[in-house]
């Protein structure tokens, strides 16, 4: 399997890693979280190659091999995504998050719903900031010293990004979809609580809005890091490649 890898700079400043997997008809646009791994890896770009399509996956600023000059926010990771989708794909496509990504992509589809046909969310973190970040703080699982959020002494996002969240919240707003939505979540996920995402699936509206509840999953699933959770990513990616 050929992974291709590109970079792009964009008008925010960020230098985006652009990565390509397939070349079929279809094309499939995925958006990664905030990890310093980055979107690209197995099972994820293995269950991808097998489907057949055109796949595309960018890693938001700041992580995998992305890169930010100045001050990040959350905006800088929308308008990043708006011109790596613009320059890379430019027509209607099937879009995937996963984690921060997920959210990312709800807040795009709301901004440019011409330009998804199927989506996906992989274990979404919505409302990062009010649903992970300050519970965390609060119970002492991360600090912030000197304008930072803090893992174990280590930074993990500045506090500019987190405040620049607070207006991008979709939980207790109703969410109309012009695209079906299907998502996939765990019940001991320490950072997308369980009842955070049923919250958001209630809200929904319009396009058809399905999910996939495994009980023992955690974060992973953002990853497809199981083999039941990547057999069910990959019967929705078929099913969508088909509709």
């Amino acid at each position: 399997m050929r992974i291709e890898r590109s970079f792009v700079s964009t008008p925010t400043g960020s230098k985006v890693a652009i990565h390509f997997v397939g070349d079929g008809e279809r094309c499939v646009f995925v958006v990664g979280g905030l990890s310093g791994r980055g979107v690209v890896g197995a099972p994820l770009v293995d269950v991808l190659a097998r489907s057949g399509a055109r796949s595309i996956l960018m890693d938001i600023a700041a992580s995998g091999e992305s890169r930010h000059r100045g001050t990040l926010t959350i905006d800088t990771w929308l308008q990043d995504a708006e011109h790596v989708f613009g320059r890379y794909v430019g027509e209607r496509a099937i879009w995937v998050g996963a984690s921060v990504g997920a959210w990312l992509m709800i807040l795009l589809h709301r901004r440019h719903p011409a330009w998804f046909s199927d989506m996906c969310g992989l274990a979404p973190a919505f409302d990062w900031d009010r649903n992970y970040v300050a519970p965390a703080v609060e119970q002492g699982r991360l600090t912030v010293a000197n304008g930072v959020v803090l893992w174990n002494s280590l930074p993990l996002v500045s506090t500019d990004l987190v405040t620049s969240m607070e207006r991008y919240h979709v939980l207790g707003a109703r969410t109309q979809l012009e695209a079906p939505l299907h998502v996939i979540f765990g019940g001991k996920d320490d950072v997308v609580p369980s009842e955070s995402v049923e919250q958001f699936l209630r809200s929904a509206t319009g396009a058809p809005c399905t999910s996939d509840y495994i009980a023992q999953g955690d974060h992973g699933i953002a990853k497809l890091s199981s083999g039941e959770v990547a057999d069910r990513f990959e019967r929705w990616l078929a099913c969508a490649l088909h509709a």
